[in-house]
């Protein structure tokens, strides 16, 4: 929660830089992205449009969907408790309580947040303390309405008028007895047995009203009913009830293809992985259905008996992700297959399909470096030295090999000295000395040795031991065993994910370089945009120039013509010199037009390039945005699980990171589950943002 300082400074500024500033302190963007999405927004109003600076930030990829959410709750806290604030002001001006009181409010309001996360009006504190009677409450919040965009601490409030006696009702107490439910769903009055008093409809609707029973009161009937039976006049009658919000329903998306994981290797009874065994592989035409997102259902607010609203949670958002290959329809409810191929999905949810290439004996000398957009097929190992980027790949065995796949990487034999991305799931027999990033599960048949794995996923070494190694596994980590007597210490971190905070900082890293480059050729293209107007009047004015030269030519040809046939040749002479001259000025303009014509195309290219780059650097950086979305996204919605499974032996000295607490492993232990315990006060925290020293958590070691 926002501290109290902090509420102060930020409840006086606009909204929108409420949001901007708790977007910056919660590390979700930074200073310059807020100018941008300002500049973005001042461009929108000018055209008309009114857009907010939260739903920019979330448009052009700068912040998340459920990042936004958290700003906007904050937010509703912040001004409830600014206008909670001028509420004591005015009950203190009228005497309706002291200042403790209100202070004393203010702390039961902030500390039942902290614990519910629901922000009760200090109205409904007071009353219930029995420090302002509910008239006082209503009158203040009635006269309130008129001081929403007043600061509270300049303000002077006028006198609040009492509340007439004549308008108190006549009814006493002691007549009705009202119980309300502890959730304030149900309201059961009832006329005590002693009194002898008759009463009408009305006056039970008015003790109703002083008592602030406004929603779900039962028909005049009902309450008719209840007074006609006199043999049990205390008998209850439930005169309302309210409505409990009705929660939607979160958006999904439905695969016409199978998208199960484990085809990295089909999974046998007993656990086994069979990496030979791929299952039927999916093959699609192109314009066949890939995906279809169903979306979200709202839900029904709710009232209590008092008329309270009730807010419903909003439903959950899922975004429809198209790779390569794929192409989304109009409504973006539907991804089709713009190939024929292999449909396939990455960890992130980005439907693609992947045309197939084959490559036999292996990739080295005879096929060199292998780039392709589709699915690579390598019948052989891939050799040491090569690089092979592509959507998914298979091979046989992979030696000291860079490899970079947007989706699974599925090796029959072992990687030995290998560095590996990869955007799904992973699977080998073994792996040794290796550098391994994946956002998917990594499924090892056999040992770990000498590695550096990094996943977003799950990491099973489900046959051997983990020697050497540090592994981080956002989803958790299995292992037959866990280090040697002999080996180094391994590290592990699980529940955390170490690989989206590096990809996301890599992203990031890119894009002020990208913007340096927009820079500069914004630069050169302000340098030169005027020029192609300014060669044009110069070839203007040459051309007239030329034209005045052919005519003083044309003349001279026929004032030659003329003293040749007078026999006038010492004039003639002279003219013929002169024509020779204008000739060569003639010529010299020729080409010094032709230069100007060439110079003019070349600008002309050279702006319509740099427009190109420009606008290919805005894609560049939106591409890179909405990457970043996309990780953190998917991210959010991956809770981590801090755990490891160890079947046999984890040997001491093996250090275990969990999301907030850390553990070094004292002596060896067999056969345990190792946990870390999660504070509900840390379920809203950003995993890859973790202030590791916040929460008083524990990894524990017991028996599985």
């Amino acid at each position: 929660m926002v501290n109290e300082k902090e509420v102060d400074t930020i409840s006086h500024d606009d909204a929108y830089l409420v949001i901007g500033k708790i977007a910056v302190k919660y590390k979700f963007v930074d200073e310059e992205q807020i100018q941008e999405a300002l500049a973005i927004q001042k461009q929108e109003k000018l055209a008309g449009k009114e857009a907010l600076l939260g739903e920019i930030l979330v448009t052009h990829g700068m912040m998340s969907r459920n990042q936004l959410n958290f700003i906007l709750s904050i937010q509703k806290v912040i001004e409830t408790r600014k206008m909670d604030r001028k509420f004591g002001m005015i009950a203190v001006k009228n005497g309706f309580a002291a200042p403790e009181d209100i202070e004393n409010a203010l702390m039961l309001q902030k500390e039942g947040y902290e614990k519910t996360k629901i922000v009760r009006m200090i109205g409904d504190i007071l009353v219930e303390s029995m420090v302002m009677t509910k008239d006082q409450c209503d009158a203040i919040l009635k006269k309130q309405k008129r001081f929403d965009q007043i600061d509270a601490a300049e303000a002077e409030m006028p006198e609040m008028p009492e509340i007439p006696k004549s308008e108190q009702t006549s009814i006493n107490d002691a007549h009705f007895e009202l119980t309300v439910s502890e959730d304030k769903m149900n309201a059961l009055f009832s006329i005590n047995k002693e009194s002898t008093i008759s009463f009408t409809l009305q006056d039970i609707k008015d003790y109703l009203e002083t008592k602030g029973i406004k929603y779900g009161i039962v028909d005049d009937q009902n309450i008719l009913d209840y007074l006609e039976n006199e043999e049990d006049r205390n008998a209850l009658l439930t005169v309302a009830e309210g409505k409990l919000p009705e929660p939607g329903v979160d958006a999904s998306i439905k695969y016409y293809f199978d998208t199960d994981p484990l085809k990295v290797g089909t999974v046998k009874n007993g656990g086994s992985i069979d990496f030979k065994d791929r299952g039927n592989i999916p093959q699609v035409k192109k314009g066949d259905l890939l995906a279809e997102k169903i979306p979200a259902v709202e839900g029904t607010a709710g009232n209590d008996v008092y008329g309270r609203y009730l807010a419903v949670s909003k439903p959950k958002d899922k975004a429809l992700r198209r790779g390569k290959g794929a192409s989304v329809s109009d409504d973006r409810l539907k991804i089709y297959a713009d190939t024929d191929g292999m449909p396939e999905i990455s960890a992130i949810g980005k439907v693609y399909v992947s045309p197939r290439l084959e490559i036999p004996g292996g990739v080295g000398l005879k096929s060199g470096h292998i780039d392709f957009d589709g699915k690579i097929d390598v019948l052989g190992p891939i050799q040491s030295g090569y690089r092979v980027k592509g959507n998914s790949l298979k091979a046989n065995e992979i030696l000291k090999a860079d490899i970079e796949m947007d989706g699974d990487v599925r090796v029959s034999g072992g990687i030995i000295g290998a560095k590996i991305k990869s955007g799904g799931n992973l699977s080998a027999m073994y792996v040794h000395e290796s550098e391994i990033e994946i956002l998917g599960d990594v499924l090892i048949e056999k040992e770990i040795i000498d590695s550096k794995i990094n996943t977003s996923g799950t990491c099973i070494a489900k046959g051997g031991p983990i020697l050497s190694s540090r592994i981080s596994a956002k989803k958790g980590i299995q292992a037959i065993q866990i280090g040697s007597e002999i080996s180094k210490p391994c590290h592990l971190s699980v529940g955390f994910d170490e690989k989206v905070k590096e990809d996301i900082d890599a992203i990031k890293s890119l894009i002020p370089k990208i913007k340096g480059e927009q820079t500069e050729y914004q630069r050169r293209l302000r340098e030169i945009e005027n020029e192609p107007s300014i060669i044009e009047k110069v070839i203007a004015d040459m051309a007239q120039v030329q034209d005045r030269a052919q005519v003083k030519r044309r003349a001279l040809s026929e004032e030659m013509d003329r003293l040749k046939q007078a026999g006038d040749d010492a004039q003639y002479e002279g003219a013929e010199a002169r024509l020779s001259e204008l000739d060569s000025e003639i010529k010299n303009r020729e080409i010094r037009l032709d230069t100007l014509f060439s110079k003019q195309d070349d600008i002309k290219s050279e702006i319509s390039d740099l427009n190109q780059k420009i606008e290919d650097a805005n894609n560049k950086v939106q591409d890179l945005r909405e990457k970043i979305s996309e990780i953190i996204d998917w991210s959010t919605t991956e809770k981590g699980i801090p755990e490891i499974i160890v079947h046999d032996v984890i040997f001491s000295d093996t250090t275990i990171n969990g999301i907030y607490s850390s553990l070094r492993v004292t002596h060896n232990q067999k056969n345990v589950l190792i946990t870390e315990d999660i504070p509900k006060e840390a379920d809203n925290t950003s995993d890859w943002n973790l202030d590791r020293d916040k929460f008083g958590s524990k990894i524990r070691i017991k028996p599985l």
